[in-house]
């Protein structure tokens, strides 16, 4: 018994962890020196009450849960803090004999402040991470390497009017909300497993149930993970409002090209018209000219005079009619020309 103890003993100070045991009463029968500074003890300690010491722990109720250990003959495990904010794991499960009686209870306790706080660190990166994608105006999908649904973001359920649970889990290529079995989607994402490569502005025609024929601009991306678990971040961005701004913009262009065409035409012609006009008015004011210089020096006979004036008379018709033409084109021009009715 004596050697058994001993080895007991020295056990228990070689254990680098934190451990009490305690009796039916739970009174603390031995304790490791780890459980001192943690537990607040001192070797005095030994036969108190667990309700009589103060442990550097914030746990509530540590008697009842130990005694509801030694009851019910059941494990209890927990998370608990010490007062210097450091997380603990602590388990207290029964104390057995030889005999498979129940003794007492043992309490252990473990040092996870690192692994708590690198949860907690994950926990947080996810939490920033998704209202960061929640925030994206572009429907975003998450997709495992069978192009399943893992998840989307708001802008997602909202734009294809479904919810988690009707994607999640569910086919890409089964949609309900928008036919994307396509060959050409399908060619592009398996590509880009097989390139570790990505692709941008994969344009296609969807027909939503709700909203009818829209145009989408598809993008992915690889998220590398583990081995043998990569996921895929697919934008699905609907630009059929910019494409018809683009189509009316293409078409203005060209409307506008046309009627400035047909302007230049126009000038072109009036140009040809003016120059028509100027050689046309200068032939009657020419022979006007003449036969006035001929009636000017006066020696010319009766006949001659006859002639000269039926010229001026005919230049002067003439020059009257160009001048009649011109005044109607600019009435046409205008709109000032009227139709004389039958």
């Amino acid at each position: 018994t004596a050697l058994i103890n001993d080895d007991l003993l020295n056990l228990l100070n070689s254990v680098d962890i934190p451990i009490l045991i305690l009796d039916l009463n739970r009174h603390i029968r031995r304790f490791t020196p780890k459980a001192r500074s943690i537990m607040n003890l001192i070797p005095t300690d030994i036969g108190r009450h667990i309700d009589d010491i103060k442990p550097n722990i914030i746990v509530e109720n540590l008697d009842q849960q130990i005694q509801t250990v030694i009851t019910t003959n059941s494990i209890n495990e927990s998370e608990v803090q010490d007062t210097q904010g450091k997380w603990h794991r602590m388990q207290i499960r029964p104390y057995k004999t030889i005999n498979d009686k129940i003794a007492g209870a043992i309490i252990s306790l473990i040092n996870i402040d690192v692994l708590r706080r690198e949860v907690i660190d994950a926990e947080w990166i996810r939490d920033y991470s998704e209202n960061i994608v929640n925030a994206v105006q572009i429907p975003l999908l998450v997709l495992d390497e069978q192009f399943r649904i893992i998840s989307g973001n708001m802008a997602f359920y909202t734009a294809f009017n479904v919810t988690k649970k009707q994607t999640e889990g569910e086919s890409l290529y089964r949609l309900d909300a928008c036919r994307l079995d396509i060959d050409s989607l399908k060619q592009s994402l398996g590509e880009m497993l097989k390139n570790k490569s990505f692709f941008s502005n994969h344009e296609m025609s969807c027909q939503f149930k709700h909203s009818g024929d829209r145009i989408l601009s598809l993008s992915a991306h690889p998220i590398q993970s583990h081995p043998g678990n990569n996921k895929i971040l697919l934008a699905l961005e609907d630009i059929t409002n910019r494409k018809n701004t683009e189509n009316e913009r293409r078409d203005l262009l060209q409307e506008t090209e046309t009627a400035r065409s047909d302007a230049e035409k126009a000038n072109l012609t009036k140009d040809l018209f003016l120059a028509t006009l100027s050689h046309e008015l200068r032939t009657p004011l020419t022979s006007l000219l003449l036969q006035a210089q001929m009636l000017q020096r006066g020696n010319l006979d009766d006949d001659q005079v006859r002639k000269a004036s039926l010229a001026i008379e005919r230049a002067a018709r003439a020059q009257t009619q160009l001048i009649g033409d011109l005044l109607d084109v600019s009435r046409i021009v205008t709109g000032k020309l009227k139709v004389p009715s039958k």
